[in-house]
């Protein structure tokens, strides 16, 4: 596949950019069980990967690493999203982590305390690169970058709680949250929409 881009600055108008990037192939899958364990309650395990093969770069072809946001994969939010590439990290902002290679696994505990009340404590776990699957996959098990600056592999880390409620206007989500590299707790209210509170 290819992707044209057409970046435009406010400033520095001299990296504005228009064009067709280099070549690119991506591959990506998830998976979610949901296991039984008393009337009430449930395990929940999960996994998904988005993996990105990068052409080589010929000269009259942009970056895609640079250039290729729009084609890339999308980690965040807690509510379900039904956009292409986009993948759910309780504790990221909705599409909040740009990368072009993840691996990622989930395990919650899902509790009915009530008729339509939930409690969902939860742990995620991903590692995260940003650029072609060649450097990526010797880094894998061993990132040693900070996500937050988005330059080499990482890893990323939340685990927190989320408290839904089934109402007649739709689901009522509070969910709080500790995510590695973070000095804060996040909190994150919606009904409907998202509401986020630093």
């Amino acid at each position: 596949m290819y992707h044209d881009a057409k970046v435009d600055y406010d400033q520095n108008f001299a990296d504005n950019a228009s064009g067709k990037t280099n070549g690119f192939s991506k591959v990506s899958f998830k998976y979610e069980k949901r296991i039984p364990f008393k009337e009430r309650i449930s395990f929940v395990f999960g996994a998904s990967s988005g993996l990105t093969f990068i052409d080589s770069q010929k000269s009259d072809e942009l970056s895609f690493i640079t250039n290729g946001t729009g084609a890339q994969y999308y980690l965040g939010g807690n509510l379900a999203q039904n956009r292409r590439d986009s993948y759910i990290f309780s504790g990221l902002d909705d599409s909040e982590l740009i990368t072009t290679q993840f691996a990622k696994a989930n395990i919650a505990l899902q509790i009915n305390t009530f008729r339509n009340v939930f409690i969902t404590p939860y742990v995620n776990a991903a590692s995260v690169g940003f650029g072609d699957f060649d450097d990526y996959i010797d880094t894998m098990f061993s990132p040693k970058g900070d996500w937050k600056n988005t330059n080499a592999t990482s890893f990323l880390f939340s685990a927190g709680t989320t408290l839904s409620y089934n109402s007649i206007l739709g689901p009522v989500n509070f969910d709080v949250s500790y995510l590695n590299n973070e000095n804060a707790l996040n909190f994150f209210f919606s009904v409907g929409l998202r509401l986020r509170v630093p």
